[in-house]
């Protein structure tokens, strides 16, 4: 017998388990369905997959479409080839480490959670990126049109929703006329006339060597089923970096997701802006988030959410995750009244300086929280949150809008705020100590407010040096970076 079925009986024990114990009192009693694909050991640095299907290789500097994709020595070249291609179950994409996509991935699935179908790399070196910007770094992709305000030279049909200089030097301010461009960066995406116009001293493209206009775009598009996302990069996104949408048994592990969101969801003269670095909206089920580095997004590093007739979230794991320099570190609301959120796991995740990212400046709605639930009609069962180390928030660790079906399971966590104590707000209140917050709500009765002691936080190696512990011995947190998953 193979080894993921022997995972696989474990996993069914477990959740019979949970059935009869639906609210979680201790640490030990969140059980939850997990993929056999993927191991509840932990997570080897490098992942073999066993499966019958076909590997594809795709190479952006030496392949060709013309080829047939099956050796790295006839790879494919395009995101197009590859969007296009009717893969079946158990193939395998493998990017070149290296190379750069421009465009969408819109993934297919497998028919089984064993017969996956896994986009993921080949090679040694950088991460394969996959971006959706536009690259305006040439002098004649701009003519000054008046005294400082500089108009792309050809054509823009969509929304920009960030424009990032110099990959994250520095960013665009999004502006909601021409008019109201008066610093250098500011920018409007003026969508009615195909045009974007940058405030600039002079040609944008003498300043920076690069100009990636972001347009409101995910990454990663699709309701799939099926399928893992494993060791790539996402980046320069208006929208999400992946945006999954009633989908089922997916894995996103050790992919690097950054500078995400700022497009428009609701346009001026009410604007609301928007972008998440990983969210799954409204259906999603049996979902594995594991070993991502996440940063620079307007919104939310990681998220699961819906508003629709009905919704139902289940079996959802978010562990082992770096987020830093996101709006929020976890985002989660689900409604109306009769969605389902059942079964959802943040565990073991460091989240560090939420609301200190790109878009705080330029949100109307600033929120600068780690974990922030929305208003929450849904009936919600098993949503469990310990382990984690947040670290620094502009606006507060922890909010909570109205009461839930079931309140969060939320302890043993590591808190610490370089400016001073705790700070969470629960249903209207205030709370400045994490005493108070579990006099009142009783989550949270064996964290710390303590200082992580991070190795290198100016060089974002968030690895807790000093070991600390929570009040029942765990050490919470990222587990050591190995050189596979920090490849810088």
């Amino acid at each position: 017998m193979k080894p993921y079925y022997f995972t696989l009986l474990a996993c069914i024990c477990l959740w019979s388990f949970f059935c009869k114990n639906a609210e979680p009192k201790t640490d030990n009693d969140f059980k939850t369905q997990v993929p056999p694909e993927t191991s509840t050991e932990g997570y080897s640095p490098v992942t073999v997959y066993d499966y019958a299907g076909i590997t594809f290789y795709v190479d952006s500097e030496n392949g060709s479409d013309h080829n047939d994709g099956r050796s790295e020595a006839t790879a494919w070249k395009t995101l197009n080839k590859v969007n296009g291609y009717d893969f079946s179950a158990g193939n395998i994409i493998r990017f070149k480490c290296g190379g750069l996509w421009r465009g969408q991935l819109n993934p297919k699935g497998g028919d089984s959670d064993n017969r996956r179908i896994i986009y993921t790399s080949y090679g040694t070196g950088k991460k394969p990126v996959l971006q959706v910007s536009i690259a305006r770094d040439n002098a004649g992709d701009w003519q000054e049109i008046s005294a400082g305000i500089w108009e792309t030279s050809t054509g823009m049909d969509i929304d920009i929703g960030n424009i990032i200089f110099n990959h994250g030097e520095a960013c665009g301010v999004k502006k909601s006329s021409r008019n109201a461009l008066s610093e250098n960066d500011d920018y409007f995406s003026d969508r009615a006339n195909e045009k974007l116009y940058l405030k600039s001293a002079q040609n944008p493209a003498t300043l920076y060597q690069s100009i990636e206009l972001a347009p409101m775009k995910h990454g990663v598009a699709s309701a799939v089923g099926n399928v893992t996302f494993d060791g790539l990069a996402v980046r320069y996104t208006g929208a999400h970096g992946f945006g999954l949408s009633n989908s089922s048994n997916v894995t996103i592990r050790r992919c690097d997701i950054y500078w995400i969101g700022g497009g428009y969801q609701q346009e001026p003269p009410n604007p609301v802006r928007y972008g998440n670095a990983i969210e799954f909206w409204t259906g999603a089920s049996n979902m594995l988030v594991e070993n991502n580095r996440i940063w620079e997004v307007y919104d939310a590093g990681v998220t699961n959410q819906g508003h629709s007739v009905t919704n139902t979230q289940r079996d959802i794991i978010y562990r082992n995750n770096l987020i830093w320099h996101c709006e929020m570190s976890f985002e989660y609301w689900n409604h109306p009244a009769n969605s389902i959120t059942r079964n959802i796991l943040f565990e073991n995740n460091t989240c560090v300086d939420a609301g200190y990212g790109w878009g705080y400046a330029q949100r109307p709605d600033k929120n600068g929280t780690h974990l922030n639930f929305y208003d929450n009609t849904a009936q919600v069962s098993g949503f469990v949150i310990r382990n984690n180390v947040f670290v620094n928030a502009r606006n507060g660790s922890f909010r909570m809008d109205n009461h839930w079906s079931s309140t969060p399971y939320c302890d043993h966590n590591l808190y610490h705020s370089p400016a001073g104590g705790y700070t969470g707000f629960v249903l209207g209140t205030h709370y400045t100590s994490l005493d108070a917050l579990r006099s009142a709500t009783g989550m949270d009765t064996h964290s710390v407010f303590e200082n992580p002691g991070f190795v290198d936080p100016a060089k974002h190696d968030y690895r807790l040096a000093s070991k600390p512990k929570t009040a029942n011995g765990v050490m919470p947190g990222i587990i050591q970076w190995d050189t596979e998953w920090n490849n810088d």
